[in-house]
């Protein structure tokens, strides 16, 4: 038999797709979390704007 054994390509074939698949996570979690601090600061922002529009904040 030529090459690695079975068990050593599965494990350099699982480093090779690890990486790629912990980017492609922290791309996708790192999005949602951006996207869920705007839209929370931009809620908070139209809340704060309604109020003083209202009178009832200064």
């Amino acid at each position: 038999m030529v090459g690695n054994p079975f068990h050593v390509v599965l494990v350099q074939n699982g480093f090779e797709w690890l990486v790629w698949l912990l980017m492609s996570f922290c791309v996708v979690f790192g999005f949602e979390f951006v996207i869920k601090i705007t839209s929370a600061n931009k809620s908070t922002q139209l809340a704060a704007n309604a109020l003083t529009d209202r009178g009832y904040a200064s």
